[in-house]
């Protein structure tokens, strides 16, 4: 949990067609927080979008290539990124900064909001959810869901110092202009957005909420409509929860009919915003568990030892530039889901990870650890068994 300086900062919305001013941008608290490397991992994995089938030992070679730019820094040491970052290709930097950047995101926004448990990439989601927003213009990067409220997140990664003499650089009003233009659309969300500056001596994360919008547009029923109707027509998977999704099984997980029945669709009197934002965090949940399918199914066939029999993965040595040990990189699924928002970043995790020299994070059926000492991997496993006891895993 390599420790990062976030900056908070909430925008006053300016009425349509008035530009965001210096003024309109407060920063409301300013300091440092521990960033869990293996969350933004796991949760990068699960959200942003591949072409096909998520192939678990290609997401653990990207996963291995992010750390090799950022693994020097260990659980209680500020995150900053390895000197070779400089020297490697664009698209690698490209593709590095755009990982950490998305994982900064979700961790601040997590952290302001603890109930928006689950993440999805807009193009990972299915195409007939990508259909209720508009097709042109401005398109927030993720969506967040959780007990019945979305927000549409927008992260930007930049590898140099933050504005200096002022607090916001124009570059960020100007992004921020463009974001609240399209939240005022039909059909869109509340939205954020994280300015990562990754350095080499430490990273800042700028966070940006908006405060109400009164110039919000009323909830479009015919958006509602074709939400609920996704919901609907999607076809449940034959596996119960507990059990292994088969290879044929690409749709979502089943779930009880009758609680989608009575969360969605039985209350005809529930306002038309609230049902908008419960189906889009539905279809948000079961984005999520697709994925986590997809995963288990081309997780490695081996038990990763000293952690039991249902998990299964295997342990991977993250490359170095400078014959500086790295950490070792795991990732395991299991066919069980266990419901819970984890890596809430209390005093005590952040004190036993450093103690422990590990990272995990871990929620529904996927787990993402960072083993810093590069420990045997049974007692590793061990150790990472021990981590999910105390959380009551």
């Amino acid at each position: 949990m390599a420790e990062v300086r976030v900056r908070r900062f909430v925008v006053s919305p300016p009425l349509p067609g008035i530009p965001i001013e210096p003024n309109d941008v407060q920063i409301v608290d300013s300091g440092a927080m521990e960033l869990n490397l293996a969350d933004v991992l796991r949760v990068n994995a699960l959200a942003v979008p591949y072409r096909g089938h998520l192939l678990a030992e290609l997401v653990q070679r990207e996963m291995a290539l992010v750390m090799s730019l950022f693994g020097h820094t260990p659980p209680g040491v500020p995150l900053r990124r390895h000197r070779a970052f400089d020297g490697s290709s664009s698209h690698i930097r490209r593709f590095a900064t755009e990982v950490l950047a998305l994982g900064a995101l979700t961790a601040v926004v997590r952290d302001d909001e603890p109930k928006l448990s689950d993440v999805a990439h807009f193009d990972a989601l299915p195409p007939e959810f990508q259909g209720v927003y508009p097709s042109n213009g401005t398109r927030p990067d993720l969506r967040f869901g959780g007990q019945g409220a979305v927000l549409a997140g927008e992260s930007r990664g930049r590898s140099k110092p933050p504005p200096q003499h002022v607090l916001t650089a124009t570059a960020q009003r100007n992004r921020l202009d463009q974001l609240l233009s399209w939240s005022r659309r039909p059909g869109c969300d509340p939205v954020s957005m994280a300015w990562t500056w990754m350095q080499e001596n430490r990273t800042t994360i700028d966070f940006f909420r908006f405060t109400e919008d009164t110039s919000a547009p009323a909830t479009d029923l015919a958006v509602v409509h074709r939400l609920e109707q996704r919901l609907r027509t999607t076809e449940p998977a034959p596996a119960s929860r507990t059990d292994a999704p088969s290879p044929s099984s690409s749709g979502w997980a089943a779930k009880d009919h009758l609680e989608d029945e009575d969360l969605y669709f039985a209350a005809a009197s529930t306002p038309g915003r609230a049902r908008e934002q419960t189906a889009k965090q539905r279809i948000i949940s079961r984005t999520v568990e697709d994925r986590e399918a997809q995963l288990l199914e081309t997780a490695p066939r081996q038990t990763v030892p000293g952690m039991g029999p249902r998990w299964r993965g295997q342990w991977r040595n993250v490359p170095t530039m400078d014959g500086v040990p790295g950490p070792r990189l795991l990732v395991a699924v299991r066919p069980d889901r266990e419901v819970g928002t984890t890596n809430t970043a209390d005093g005590i995790r952040l004190h036993r990870s450093r103690e422990l020299g590990l990272e995990v994070s871990a929620a529904g059926r996927v787990l993402v650890a960072l083993d810093w000492r590069n420990r045997p991997e049974i007692e590793a496993g061990a150790a990472v068994q021990y981590e999910l006891k105390v959380r009551g895993q």
